[in-house]
């Protein structure tokens, strides 16, 4: 089975160890609970530039597993 996964690539918005880096570094990750949510980065940037939004181009970052089973067979990284 191959599963691919799209991600938004934020590297065009956020530069390498700037106060934003750091700050979405220490958030770890965007939190969602039912009924809102606690983004890793600005709302501003979360909600519209760093968000894949269907019909617009938008950079990303894909990656294409295969799996056998549970086991991962060959994975690959690209920007997309």
């Amino acid at each position: 089975m191959a599963v691919w996964v799209h991600i938004a690539d934020v590297s065009a918005y956020v530069r390498p160890d700037s106060p934003l880096d750091r700050e979405a570094r220490r958030r770890g990750t965007s939190v969602y609970v039912p009924g809102t949510v606690e983004p890793m980065l600005p709302t501003q940037l979360s909600g519209d530039a760093c968000s894949l939004v269907a019909g617009r181009d938008r950079p990303a970052v894909t990656a294409e597993i295969e799996l056998r089973g549970a086991q991962v067979t060959k994975a690959a990284f690209y920007r997309s």
